[in-house]
């Protein structure tokens, strides 16, 4: 199962992001998309079956937390399967499904992969995560649930996506496994004109 997590101040988004979590996955899958009260309070539409709709609390700071209060909802909520934190303006890659399988068949008892990154003008975040903490982003690695544990973004921090993918390394280094090729398009959904050429 993967779970993936969309923390969502951007509603306009839930097509695209579904269309490629659609297009590309051919797994049991979920999605739980939580909005930001503090930011956005219009109700979330549900477009998907597989679509877990949930609303973080409208006590945070919205500037410190940057999604942080969602994805620990949900994180709170997943108890199996694989997690994967899918931002709102970020898409999965062609190649994010050949990545994952990729790393389950070739190293089975791993406790989660990384991978390579596009960023809308083409460029490759090609630094493998682990050789760069404090420049990780959640759409360049995906976990298994139980070594996640009780590893939680922290809410008063704007970089706590480097902290809990830190925190994880740190104890399961020698399984987490570097796929090279490319997972996500990070940050795409922020250009009105990549948006249009997606779903052409």
């Amino acid at each position: 199962m993967l779970n993936f997590i969309t923390a969502l101040i951007r509603p306009e988004n839930l097509e695209i992001i579904l269309q490629s979590i659609t297009d590309t996955i051919k797994c049991d899958w979920r999605w739980y998309t939580v909005g930001d009260l503090k930011v956005n309070s219009s109700i979330i539409n549900k477009i998907h079956p597989n679509q877990i709709i949930m609303y973080a609390p409208e006590k945070h700071d919205h500037y410190l937390d940057c999604g942080n209060t969602p994805r620990n909802i949900a994180l709170d909520s997943i108890k199996d399967g694989w997690v994967y934190i899918l931002d709102d303006d970020t898409v999965l890659h062609p190649n994010f499904f050949n990545c994952f399988t990729r790393g389950i068949k070739y190293y089975p008892g791993s406790a989660g992969y990384t991978f390579f990154c596009a960023y809308p003008d083409g460029t490759i975040r090609n630094i493998p995560p682990q050789h760069s903490y404090n420049h990780i982003d959640t759409g360049c690695f995906i976990f298994r649930r139980e070594v996640i544990g009780n590893t939680r973004f922290d809410v008063n921090n704007r970089n706590a996506e480097s902290s809990f993918y830190k925190e994880i390394y740190c104890k399961y280094s020698p399984y987490i496994i570097h796929i090279t090729d490319v997972g996500a398009y990070l940050n795409f959904l922020k250009i009105p004109q990549d948006i249009l050429d997606f779903q052409k």
